[in-house]
């Protein structure tokens, strides 16, 4: 599943909770459509309805088009280049009044649904008490543009599209009108999210003038304008493959000025199978990109689509070259698929000094070190430290990328972190894939459970870390990569080093500065803070009010917490499931926490748990002398993770080295 697809089952997961009551991150959503949602939901509208489009009157729709006539004018010349600059997928562009009527529409109303095109008609009216969650309508009120993609949609109707739209302004500065395009939601892209603000933009400055020229001079003017504004590199060529045209990031490609470039051969600037593949698209009438490689620079791969030229008779007098960066490609990519940190560092929840201290040590490094290591307990709140100090650093506005180091099978970790190229090994990806230091770019890189990864990694990950470049698997190119690396361990790195299961240097260059979070028993007052925030928060949440009373608290406060704050919030989340009143007692707590005390005596209970712990020593002591001391034997033989063991020997003051000097011993003798 790409990344793009995971945002979209996100986000309709959300629009299922919302809809039916139920509490939301509303962090993942952009707030503008969480207004909307809330703003629908206000009015009491049916998402899942299919509502009536409200259509203007004929004669008043001719006296509104009368008024918007200039605008319309304007407009339609600069639809058609967007319609012409997105002919590899099917959209519909639109120009809708600021009272909300669509006054035109250009383009293919059968690509979409029969009930998308009841919508997006001429005359229909995007009235505010039903279609609030529009991107026109949001356009218009929000007055920046706005992305609607699948599920953001309230109505459940428009849930297999996407709108892109944009105002557009007059001369004063107030909200004119909007233009704004629609397709499926499978044809999703930022760029083209780009063009239609650069098509406001462009229609915004031509209100200035006061008498358009209708001369094709002018025309082509417009035309120009929105060239410049694209991000992709644009190339016009005639027949001859001569260049004919190129803007400003066509310049900035091909380190040239346009006069310079204007009548130079293609040829020039291309090597020979970057040509031959051009050509195939535009022979076999293939839409998709090819990869191509430019003689002026040394690395560097960019993305190029091809497309004819055609004339007013459908001749064909030349191709258009649309050129991105594999850069380009990533950053859109990381920012689609929701590559973001969610919390801040004010987020974090409790009042004793320890926990503190901590926030204060991650608020003033955050600013300043690119390379942080968290170590404690498992579910201390690691992460939510690694993304505070992201959305603290001066990379707020950049990817969080994060990937833990144990859930990926150790063959695959390298692939993950650094990427590979087409045919590295046996099932990979024909056309490569991109590493998560690459997705990062200018962000940053959570690496949880680092003490996870194999030493063979290390290595690669090591020099990656000193020389701030990385090579994709079965590549020979370096990519450099500017990004801070933040690490996370629930076992401490030293004694893993200590073991040689852990590079030392590599510790070294993770840890510029190292926070280590206090398990929650190490917390003073912080059980009795949290379990009133989470019942006070998940009471919230379902529209109750629910007291708690010293039979249930007390029980609680005294339980170890084994899991700390992770296990503390299911904990109180099990209770208010179990608790149908509005006062939490005895009979509501956990079943791990009234275990505890409806059995036998403390003392008994402890004498046994004490028994269980020595039992498991004593095997543990047996394991490391039939294994000679090797950890990781240990935990592939009886499948017990190696994280458990290096804490169990920490824990119980185990040598480990002292089982291998016995092997050496016997071996000598």
């Amino acid at each position: 599943m790409i990344l793009g697809d995971l945002r979209t089952v996100h986000t309709r997961q959300m629009w299922e909770q919302f809809i039916d009551g139920k509490p939301i991150q509303r962090q993942s959503l952009p707030d503008y459509v969480y207004r909307a949602w809330t703003n629908c939901r206000d009015h009491q509208i049916n998402p899942r309805q299919v509502l009536d489009a409200l259509t203007m009157p004929a004669d008043e729709f001719e006296a509104l088009k009368e008024r918007y006539s200039e605008l319309i004018e304007i407009a339609e010349p600069v639809l058609e280049m967007v319609l012409f600059s997105t002919s590899s997928a099917q959209f519909i562009a639109m120009l809708t009044s600021r009272e909300g009527v669509i006054l035109s529409v250009a383009g293919d109303l059968d690509s979409l649904s029969v009930q998308e095109n009841y919508y997006n008609k001429p005359g229909v009216y995007c009235d505010n008490r039903y279609f609030s969650a529009r991107a026109t309508t949001l356009a218009l009120q929000e007055k920046k543009p706005i992305s609607l993609c699948g599920s953001e949609h309230f109505l459940e109707v428009f849930h297999n599209s996407l709108c892109y739209a944009a105002p557009v302004f007059n001369p004063t500065g107030d909200v004119a009108a909007c233009v704004s395009i629609a397709s499926s939601l499978s044809n999703s892209s930022p760029k083209t999210f780009s063009m239609v603000a650069a098509a406001a933009n462009n229609i915004s400055s031509q209100l200035h003038r006061k008498h358009l020229y209708e001369s094709g001079n002018y025309l082509r003017s417009m035309v120009y304008s929105i060239c410049e504004t694209l991000p992709d590199a644009l190339i016009a060529l005639n027949n001859e493959r001569a260049i004919t045209y190129v803007n400003r990031a066509a310049e900035d490609l091909l380190d040239s000025q346009s006069a310079n470039l204007v009548g130079k051969n293609i040829a020039d600037f291309f090597d020979e199978p970057s040509l031959k593949d051009i050509s195939y698209q535009i022979d076999a009438n293939k839409k998709n990109s090819v990869s191509v490689t430019l003689k002026s620079r040394n690395t560097g791969k960019w993305l190029c689509r091809a497309l004819p030229l055609q004339d007013a008779n459908r001749a064909t007098v030349g191709m258009t070259l649309f050129l991105a960066s594999e850069k380009q490609i990533v950053q859109g990519i990381t920012q689609v698929g929701g590559n973001r940190a969610y919390y801040r560092l004010e987020d974090i929840q409790g009042e004793s000094p320890q926990l503190k201290n901590c926030v204060q040590l991650a608020k003033k490094i955050a600013k300043k070190a690119n390379r942080v290591l968290i170590t404690g307990e498992s579910g201390t709140g690691k992460e939510l430290f690694a993304q505070g100090i992201h959305n603290a650093s001066p990379r707020h506005a950049q990817p969080f990328v994060a990937i833990s180091c144990a859930s990926i099978p150790r063959d695959l970790i390298e692939a993950e972190l650094f990427g590979y190229v087409s045919g590295s090994f046996t099932g990979a990806s024909k056309n490569g894939a991109v590493g998560k230091f690459e997705l990062a770019q200018n962000g940053t890189l959570f690496l949880d459970e680092i003490g996870s990864l194999p030493m063979e990694a290390q290595g690669k990950l090591l020099r990656a870390l000193q020389q701030n470049e990385i090579t994709r698997i079965g590549g020979n190119v370096p990519i450099p990569v500017n990004v801070n690396v933040i690490s996370a361990n629930n076992v401490n790195l030293h004694e893993l080093v200590n073991l040689r299961m852990f590079r030392e240097d590599l510790l070294y260059r993770l840890n510029s500065v190292e926070i280590n979070v206090p398990p929650l028993r190490e917390r003073t007052g912080d059980t009795e803070f949290l379990i009133k925030y989470f019942i006070r928060t998940l009471s919230k949440a379902q529209g109750r009010e629910v007291t708690i009373s010293s039979s249930w608290l007390d029980p609680m406060l005294q339980q170890h917490w084994q899991g700390n704050v992770r296990e503390l919030e299911h904990a109180c989340e099990t209770a208010l499931i179990l608790c149908d009143e509005e006062v939490l007692t005895r009979r509501h707590l956990p079943h791990s926490v009234r275990g505890n005390i409806d059995s036998e005596p403390r003392e008994q209970l402890a004498s046994e748990c004490e028994s269980l712990e020595e039992n498991f020593r004593k095997w543990l002591v047996s394991a490391l002398e039939s294994c000679h001391g090797n950890l990781t034997t240990i935990a592939a033989k009886h499948d017990i993770s190696r994280s458990t063991l290096y804490r169990k020997v920490q824990e119980y003051g185990i040598d480990v080295k002292s089982f291998r000097a016995r092997r050496r011993k016997k071996v000598r003798h």
